[in-house]
């Protein structure tokens, strides 16, 4: 399998358990476990850019609050 190969097989198999996360069927513990083993299977390193990042994705974690004057 080439990398490009194993980064669509991967993203396919978390597609489908951020599905589940968002719909309850797991938490966000055992997504990050299912997540961390998925991506070890198809060969990528937990710095990996094609894996999820939460600290980038969500907005509440920024160091400036939106509508705050300085």
């Amino acid at each position: 399998m080439t990398k490009a190969e194993a980064v669509n097989h991967y993203k396919a198999a978390v597609s489908v358990f951020s599905k589940w996360l968002a719909e309850g069927f797991i938490s966000e513990e055992e997504f990050a476990i299912i997540d961390t083993k998925t991506a070890s299977k198809y060969g990528l390193s937990s710095c990996s850019i094609y894996r999820r990042n939460d600290l980038i994705n969500k907005g509440f974690r920024a160091n400036i609050e939106r509508g705050k004057e300085v």
